[in-house]
């Protein structure tokens, strides 16, 4: 390879975010957050693609919350399912807080809206789901947003990643 295209080609590897282990797009930053329905495409169309974008990065999500609950092994999680409004139902996305701040989430009731930033755990199956799976994200946090902030944040809404 001659030293121009080498040149080149490290230019665009840094251009494009290679090896800094952060993902980059919509959900890469807390100011520009993925939708939950596009964050769910992302993985029902290619997970391992999502896998490469999303797990163990740090990801930002809008999500409208469907249930606030504890896990059988204690933990406090917000959850969120594919569809916006699903009545009844476990979950698909379980946002985990650490105890030591899982009093900020008793704000928070069915039908917040909000951006949950986190560390994604990936996607397992979980039959008691509709659809039969989960994704998990820990050490959340999040932001919540009034009816026209959310309003705007969907029109930016964009497509997920092919």
């Amino acid at each position: 390879m001659s030293r121009s295209s080498f040149l080149i080609l490290c230019i665009y590897a840094f251009a494009m975010g290679c090896g800094t282990g952060k993902p980059t797009g919509p959900g890469a930053s807390p100011e520009e957050p993925i939708s939950q329905g596009n964050f769910f495409g992302a993985y029902e169309f290619n997970e391992a693609a999502a896998d490469a974008r999303f797990l163990n990065k740090s990801v930002t999500i809008a999500v409208l919350v469907s249930k606030i609950g504890k896990s059988q092994d204690g933990r406090y999680y917000v959850g969120a399912h594919k569809w916006s409004a699903v009545p009844g139902g476990e979950p698909n996305l379980l946002c985990f807080w650490e105890e030591s701040k899982a009093t900020e989430i008793a704000s928070l009731k069915p039908g917040s809206k909000i951006s949950v930033t986190g560390v994604c755990k990936g996607k397992s199956a979980d039959s008691s789901r509709n659809p039969p799976y989960r994704i998990a994200l820990e050490k959340c946090s999040f932001r919540s947003y009034s009816d026209e902030e959310w309003q705007a944040l969907m029109q930016k809404d964009v497509k997920p990643t092919k």
